[in-house]
Order: C-alpha cells, then structure tokens, then sequence
C-alpha cells in the first residue's frame, strides 16, 4: 500500500496527477540509480532497483491515469491502438493503427506546456493529456496500460450481451407509471427547462452535444440530479441509445434512476453518447436507436424456465452462482464473479439442450442467437483460464472476430461498444504478461474492500493514516504468524484467523504439518489433504483393497509390491482393509466431498489409470490408509472412492448437444457408472457443473 486518495469522490481529470506526482518521484529513484539497503535477512549494503510495469485499473481510472480523455472520445476511444469510434465496426486487427509510445508522450508533452485554450483543442484533436506517468522513461502507455479481464470480460462483455442484446429483464405485468404530464417538469438546470409558453428551447447542435456530453459525466458519476438537470427527450434519447428500456409514461425520476441502475452494473467505458442532430431542435431524438428486438429474447416466460433449470445445476461450493431469479429486480447488485457463473457455467448448460436442434424450445432464430452467445462465451472461457499457448490464443481472436459479426448480422443496429474493441488486445496482454489471473482487478477489488472495513474517525488528514495503519499491522500479523508456524498447537487457532481474515493460509498449514513431521522422524511434509481431527474407522471390502493396491502400484516402478493376500516376493506387502472415513480433503482451499457428506462437493474430473483424458464422475468416499512407505516406515495417505461416469457411446456422441460447442469446456455422460475405483487427491483434476 502506498497511498489513498481522499474522497468522498474520485479525482475529476488531472487532479488525479497531484496524487501520482510522489509517486513517480520515488518510481524515478528506484529506477535510478536505485536505493541501498544497508542491511536485509540474508546480506548488508544491497541494492534495489524497481520498475512499474503493468498498470491494473478500471477502464475510467486507467484512462484518467494514463493520461486519454474519457471512454466518450471519438478520436481515441481505445487506450492501445490509434481506431476511431467510427471503426469499432472494425475487426480486423491487423488493420488497426497502432498508438506509439512516443506519439503519446509527444501530444502529452504538447498538451502540459500549452495554455487553458490549446489544450481543450489538442485533447479533441488526439484524445491525450499529460499524464505523470510519463515521467518514467521506460514506462509504455500503449503496452503497460493493461486492460483488466474482470471489468472488461464480466462486468462489460457479458453482462452487456445478457442485460443488453438479449434484454434480460423480468418486466412486472401490473406496474403503475406516472402520467406523461408529470414528467417533463420544470429543472433546476437550463438543460431542463421549458420556455414560458411550455415549450422546449430549441438547441443547436453545439448546445446539444454540451447537454449530452454533461449527461453521460452525471451517469458516470451516477449523480442524484439527473431527473432535475436533464430534459425528458434527453433522458429517453440517452436512455434508448445504451440500451435501456422505459416505457412510453416513464418519468424523469423514473428513467434518471434506471440509467444510475444501469450504471451500477456497468463500468464508465460503457457509456455510449449519441452524436448531436446536425440541425436545430427542440426534441432531441434518435435516427437510428438501437435494436428493440434484442428485448424480446430473455422476456418473462424464457426467464422462468430458465430459473428453474438453473436451480438444478449443481454448482461447487466455492463458486458464487450469484441470485436464483437473475434479471428480476430486488436480487441485489450482481457481482463479476457471478456475471461469469451465470454467463459461461449456468445458461450454457441451461440453453444448449433446449435451443439446439432437438431441444424443446428450438427454433432456426434461437438457434443462431446461442451460436453468437457461445462464441463469447467460448472467448471468455479461454481467455481467463489459469494457462494458455499460442494455438488457444489464436482460438481466442477467432471466436471474438465470429461474435462481433454475429453481433453485427443478428443485431445491426446494435453499437458496438469500445470495452469489446478492447477485449481484442487482451490476447496480446497474454503474451506481454502471462494469464489474466495475474494482472485482473479481483485481488485490488478485495483489497479496496478489505480496507473499506477497517476502522476509522472518518476525519480528513487522518483517514489515510488511519487505513495505512491498519493495512500494515494485518501485514505485520500474517508475518508473525508466518513466523511460529513451527508450534503445532497454533493449528486450530489458524484456522479461526483464516476464517475471519479470509487469509490463505494453505502454506501455513502445510508447514505446521511439517514441524509434526520432523518431530515423527520423517524427511518429507505430506502435503494438506484433509483438516478433519478425526474421522469414522471402518474397514474396505474385497474390491476396495485391490483397487487401493493397483494405485499404490501404478506409482512404482519394476513390478507390484501391494497386494491384498500375500504375494511370493520377499518385499511384497500385505495391505490393511483398516480406513478411516473422512468427510472431505481440502486442496488449495476448495473443497471436495463424497456424495454423502456434500451436495455440491463431489461431480469432479479424474485421471484413473494410464488413460490420457480426464474423466467425469462422482466422489463416493474419501478415506485416509496407513501402509509402509517405500523407505519401510509407515505413512498414511488421503485416496478417493471414485465413480467415473459411463461416456457416450460412438454412436450417441455425434448426438450430444455439446458436441459442436468444444471450446466451451462442456461435454455429456451417462449419470450411472459401471465400477468403483480408487484414486489420489492428485489425481482429481476438479469440479464441474
């Protein structure tokens, strides 16, 4: 933690670069020459030098920071290419202009030594001001301004695609509106004043472009004055441009409040502002609105079956599947992690089998619209996995190049957003710095909500320090705790830290674990399985013991040394039916459960045997056995009861609803199984839905 910024509000423009200022400062030092520690752990008189390289940020504080005007600017609507807002249409990348470093940092310096005047000029000529970041002379603008995956893959590409293009929204059949009349009242702001006849002012196009470029800034900052500052032919117009459905009698309040919903669930970049008529009026209204038909597609009897299969899907417990009734209002501000569930895990699996052909609810129009929705969510799936190569990569380019055009053919009037240009560099940011999972915005948000619950006056001056402090003594404790890992009996009170810190402490455990097994006699620490005291002892059958034997021997090498009867080789061991029953094993903090200890825990993905695939199936049991190891000492193992699921046959796979779906991750079983085998925990690839 290095500083906070006072509010209540963020930044406006280039205040923002008064708080970055010390930064740089002591970024510039650490460049060079670098600072000399004196004394460390391990050494005297080292020296350190540091780099900023990615810059993580929502879309809003990125552009801010980096130094480009805001996601409204026709010139320079992307942060790392040189497109117009008048080629978002365009998905070729490698048309694409591309922005330079020293461009950048030209128009920026040109920006910061001109007068009041001439910058408004050169910031709508290039979309750049000056930024303090500049000042470092190795830091990249058009490379290092990373995108970030959570904002702009779940809170903008799919949450825009359901809430937006398919109109997501339960809508109540008995709502009561405001008559027309109370709705163009008289405002506070000569935006939304009538003349003294009770007609509109007529607005030039230059008047106009000033009201709407005001509006889109009190949407972004989600103001409480919108209903009184605005026209209602500015309201609806706006309104309709993003996306947003109201009804014919809706009020001013009623639609200022839908856009600061809407805004709730969006990020800034979002906000799309309509170009000003080239003539003089006094009603501002669209030529070209986009699409209604898109609102037809998840109307209230789709999102009713939709629910109740959804709430059958087994999701595992370490997954937030976000609110049962999603698109109904009252279910809470919907989150970006569930965004992705209910995007890539639920209507995928809800949708597929119905819409596809064959499927109840098939038609050639709902066929076509999954197809589009799938290339997304294919090119999501992809990009944020956890490991990527260069061939899935290219996958990645070609079904976002294939959803855009569907967008385009299904949904013509559909404007494309910026936030899904930019969604085409994320393939390039892999290359620059390995999976989204290290540069995505989930740590910092958890972070900005850790400290928003730490305690404090709420005083100016001393808020920052108040919350630095605090930062530093969480930090300071982790430490310590880190520390005395080696007294086993702080093992149960980890667990208690854990639980009220939220602080993984799988590292922490595994050393405790480790101390004990020094203290036994032992080289290796067995990694954590199982945080279970205790457990049931009972014992395996016949088919148990054999199958736990062929996987202790399917690790050696030169022949079989377990067995279940006694063997003819002097080194053969004669394995104990004696188990003890656990309820689960835990491995980097997810659980996984047998069928009757869980009812989320146990569909998981498994290598059983030499066979190349994982395969799907269901945790019967989890049992820890005591067996010698190979060195004559005993130790005790975690092994899982597995029933793997009886695959489709070569007749029936080409009639899988998933088949054609590959890149989405999905495929069908058999929900019975024909044998029971035993497995390790390393075994166990995952969960699935």
């Amino acid at each position: 933690l290095v500083g906070v910024i006072p509010g209540p509000k963020e930044p406006r423009k280039q205040n923002l670069h008064h708080f970055l200022c010390p930064l740089v400062d002591d970024l510039l030092r650490l460049w060079s020459p670098g600072i000399v520690l004196s004394r460390t752990a391990t050494a005297t008189e080292v020296l350190v030098r540091a780099v900023l390289l990615p810059f993580v940020a929502d879309a809003p504080a990125l552009r801010k920071a980096v130094g480009l005007k805001s996601f409204s600017s026709k010139v320079a609507p992307c942060s790392l290419c040189g497109i117009t807002k008048d080629q978002l249409n365009n998905f070729d990348i490698h048309t694409w202009p591309r922005r330079t470093a020293e461009y950048h940092r030209h128009h920026g310096r040109r920006w910061r030594d001109a007068d009041e005047k001439e910058r408004e000029k050169i910031a709508d000529e290039t979309g750049i001001r000056w930024s303090e970041l500049l000042r470092l002379p190795y830091w990249d603008p058009t490379k290092f301004a990373v995108i970030d995956a959570m904002h702009n893959l779940f809170l903008a590409a799919l949450c825009r695609h359901l809430a937006i293009v398919w109109g997501m929204q339960w809508k109540p059949s008995n709502s009561r509106q405001s008559p027309e009349s109370d709705a163009d009242s008289d405002g506070d702001s000569d935006y939304a004043e009538p003349t003294k006849k009770g007609k509109r002012k007529v607005h030039s196009p230059d008047q106009q472009a000033t009201i709407l470029a005001s509006l889109a800034s009190d949407v972004e900052r989600k103001s409480k004055s919108i209903a009184r500052n605005y026209r209602l032919d500015y309201l609806r117009a706006f309104a309709a441009y993003n996306g947003i459905e109201v009804t014919a009698t809706a009020t001013k309040e009623a639609i200022a409040q839908a856009l600061v919903n809407w805004r709730n669930s969006f990020p800034a970049d979002e906000v799309q502002v309509p170009d000003p008529r080239p003539y003089d009026t006094d009603t501002f209204e669209l030529d070209d609105a986009p699409s209604s038909t898109a609102s037809h597609i998840l109307n209230n009897a789709e999102l009713m079956w939709i629910w109740d299969l959804a709430m059958r899907v087994h999701i595992p417990s370490w997954i937030d599947r976000g609110p049962k009734r999603f698109g109904k209002s009252g279910q809470g501000h919907i989150k970006a992690d569930q965004w992705r569930t209910i995007a890539t895990i639920l209507l995928p699996l809800v949708l597929i089998p119905q819409w596809s052909p064959g499927g109840q609810r098939h038609d050639a129009s709902r066929a076509a619209i999954l197809a589009n929705f799938l290339d997304l969510v294919a090119a999501v799936t992809m990009i944020s996995a956890k490991s990527v190569t260069a061939r899935r990569i290219e996958r990645m380019r070609q079904h976002l190049r294939d959803y855009c055009e569907g967008l385009r053919l299904l949904f013509p009037n559909y404007a494309i957003p910026p936030s899904l240009h930019q969604s085409f560099h994320l393939p390039e940011l892999l290359y620059l710095f390995g999976p989204v999972t290290s540069f995505w915005g989930f740590p910092f948000e958890r972070f900005n909500g850790v400290m928003h619950n730490f305690n404090h006056n709420g005083r100016r001056g001393m808020l920052e320090q108040s919350l630095f402090w605090s930062f530093c003594r969480a930090s300071y404790l982790r430490h310590v705790m880190e520390r005395l890992a080696a007294l086993s009996k702080l093992l149960p009170f980890c667990r208690v830290f854990d639980r009220t810190f939220h602080y993984d402490n799988v590292a922490l455990a595994r050393a405790f674990f480790s101390a004990d097994t020094e203290a036994g006699g032992s080289d290796e620490a067995p990694n954590l399985k199982s945080t279970e005291a205790g457990g049931t002892p009972t014992t395996l059958d016949g088919n148990g013991l054999r199958e736990l034997a062929k996987r202790l021997n399917a690790g050696l090498v030169g022949g079989e040394r377990y067995t279940v009867e006694g063997g003819t080789g002097r080194d053969h061991v004669v394995l104990s039916p004696q188990i003890m029953l656990r309820r689960h094993f835990t491995r980097d903090t997810i659980k996984y459960a047998g069928v009757t200890n869980s009812r989320r825990d146990y569909h998981v993905l498994a290598h059983v045997g030499l066979a190349p695939e994982a395969t799907a199936g269901r945790i019967i049991d989890v049992f820890d056995h005591t067996h010698p190891g190979d060195d004559g000492s005993l130790i005790t193992e975690t092994f899982v009861i597995f029933a793997p699921y009886v695959p489709l046959s070569a007749i029936e796979a080409p009639l899988d609803p998933f088949h054609q779906y590959k890149d989405i991750g999905a495929k069908s079983f058999h929900t019975h199984s024909e044998r029971l085998v035993v497995v390790k925990p390393e075994d166990v690839v995952g969960h699935f839905a």
